[in-house]
């Protein structure tokens, strides 16, 4: 049995020790052939973002970066952007350079449209930007069943990937992707950093298991059985010491706010961490706040979130259904506006049109998908009051914009809101709500 160890273990260390000579090899392949076709001087940053062409909080991020880099100066050193994608159908979107009239012009026009940003096609620091796609980008999100070691695995492979295609002198990760940092920092020697908007795992999450309160479907198994409750608490805490490790090759990090900071701190106290807020369009608003007049407004209460499940657009219309009950003789709608991105997101979207007719609200209730910025914030100029229901936002993008479009905002009293927004300031400028209606709320 010993011998059997003995060899398996030999086994195992020829195998990593023939695919740690192989990626090196295929990394100097990498950079010489980036060096015969651009030259030594021009230099390469990464920023890994396989839902880049998305249109949620984390896009604009990225886009205002891509935006803020793009009005550089021209400086000693040029520098070639990358951006790392999941497969997108419009071919033109990939390998193209900024000083050719096709750059994706779709993109840049929704960009434009969807977050107000203008990305010029010329630029004196920045030669070229190519939007490199990678086929095991789409098995990067959740899956229905083992989510988290399914994403670990899927997301190791995917660093795989990147290291046998991209030459780069750094790596920014900006969508949330900490289990490729081993092996891009090890195998392909990359200087990291990430721009994090919220950590994978941290220690309220294994507080609420301990507590019986993970999750709404095994919240009564772990309420009822000490057994399940301890193997869950075994995998958790298995995770949050690789999510460590992981997170340990990191240069440096930016924490998009107070909440996600404390947590990353907690988990990785050794990297740099710097709190930059999110990209708020704040500016659009400042006309229209200063010209407010009482008599434009109509009594309409909006929502400005993506429809993905943690925003809880389902606990918007129940608050709304019971506003209506206590006042059946005011005149007043709800106007729920967001991001559909693939085909969860529109589920989710029809089932909650579905959920509006049944309760006979639907002339009541309006949904908006995919709005641009102008059709936003003509909304914003009429209606009177802004809700966000999403516990532990990391920030909230959407309430700081609905306060600055003058709307009475009402959010979760939790993370963002409460931390950096509202609950930060020393005057008046929001509500924060939290059991008033129902146990999420």
């Amino acid at each position: 049995m010993l011998l059997i160890l003995i060899k398996f273990l030999i086994w195992n260390i020829v195998l990593l020790s023939l695919l740690f000579l192989l990626m090196k090899f295929i990394q100097y392949r990498l950079k010489n052939l980036h060096i015969s076709k651009y030259g030594r001087n021009l230099k390469v940053l990464t920023f890994i973002h396989p839902n880049c062409y998305d249109f949620g909080g984390g896009e604009k991020v990225l886009w205002m970066i891509i935006h803020a880099l793009t009005s550089l100066k021209k400086q000693n050193t040029s520098y070639k952007i990358n951006i790392l994608s999941a497969p997108k159908l419009n071919k033109k979107a990939s390998g193209v350079t900024l000083n050719e009239l096709s750059f994706n012009e779709e993109l840049l026009a929704k960009l434009n449209e969807r977050f107000s940003i203008n990305i010029s096609k010329r630029c004196e620091a920045i030669k070229e930007i190519e939007m490199i796609e990678f086929k095991t980008a789409k098995y990067l999100s959740p899956f229905p069943f083992l989510t988290m070691i399914l994403q670990i695995i899927f997301q190791m492979i995917f660093a795989f990937e990147i290291c046998s295609r991209v030459h780069s002198d750094a790596m920014i990760d900006t969508t949330g992707l900490p289990f490729t940092y081993s092996i891009l920092g090890f195998l392909g020697k990359y200087n990291l950093s990430a721009y994090v908007h919220y950590p994978f795992i941290s220690a309220d999450m294994i507080s609420d298991i301990k507590n019986g309160k993970d999750g709404v479907h095994s919240r009564s198994l772990l309420s009822k059985f000490k057994f399940y409750r301890n193997i869950k608490l075994f995998y958790y805490s298995l995770i949050l010491k690789f999510y460590q490790f992981n997170a340990g090759f990191l240069k440096f990090m930016f924490t998009n706010s107070t909440w996600t900071y404390t947590h990353m701190k907690s988990i990785v106290p050794q990297i740099p961490n710097e709190i930059l807020y999110p990209p708020c369009s704040v500016k659009i608003y400042q006309n229209d706040f200063n010209n407010y007049t009482i008599g434009r407004k109509e009594n309409i209460i909006v929502s400005f979130a993506q429809f993905r499940p943690e925003k809880n657009h389902k606990l918007q219309i129940d608050i709304f259904r019971r506003v209506r009950e206590q006042l059946p003789n005011l005149n007043v709608k709800l106007c729920l506006m967001g991001g559909v991105r693939n085909d969860d997101d529109k589920t989710l979207y029809n089932g909650l049109k579905n959920y509006v007719y049944h309760l006979g609200l639907n002339e009541y209730v309006e949904f908006l998908s995919n709005l641009p910025s102008v059709e936003v914030k003509k909304k914003f100029q009429i209606a009177k009051i802004g809700i966000h229901t999403m516990k532990d936002e990391h920030f909230g993008i959407s309430v700081i914009e609905m306060m600055a479009a003058g709307l009475i905002t009402i959010a979760h009293n939790s993370a963002g809101p409460k931390k950096d927004i509202i609950g930060s300031s020393p005057f008046q400028v929001g509500l924060l709500c939290e059991g008033i209606f129902s146990k999420n709320f």
